[in-house]
């Protein structure tokens, strides 16, 4: 999962056409970046995408999240990434897409580039800061 950070401002400040097509933009860079993925709007800043890796799911990750760095119109696309395998999350759906999600919102409100690959250890403390909290996981 990919959140951009600080949508919300971006979209209030600079208003909805901005904000469109600065969503566009990373969109594209997005398609450019994962070309023979699957990629995805989620919804407002927050995207999927899936890919294969042949080797490291680290260098794969790394090559993504480069390419998607940039500005647009003096704006940085400024996003972090969460990363989940099926190594570590299980082949379904719902656990890939929890763990990824949490990873990628780590950082996101404080507009701070950063990839976390959502490993045994990061499920583990995922998965005892929901039981304290009460949460269904």
């Amino acid at each position: 999962f990919i959140t951009l950070a600080k949508f919300s401002a971006v979209n209030k400040d600079k208003g909805y056409i901005f904000c469109d097509e600065y969503l566009k933009t990373f969109a594209e860079k997005i398609r450019n970046a994962n070309p023979e993925g699957l990629n995805a709007r989620i919804r407002e800043g927050i995207f999927a995408i899936i890919f294969e890796y042949k080797d490291s799911v680290e260098e794969k990750s790394k090559h993504i999240f480069k390419d998607l760095q940039g500005n647009f119109k003096g704006v940085p696309l400024t996003f972090s990434m969460g990363v989940s395998t099926t190594e570590c999350c299980g082949r379904g759906y719902e656990g890939l897409c929890v763990a990824a999600d949490a990873a990628s919102k780590i950082n996101a409100d404080n507009a701070l580039d950063e990839m976390i690959i959502a490993d045994n250890e990061f499920i583990d403390n995922l998965i005892n800061q929901k039981g304290r909290e009460g949460d269904t996981i």
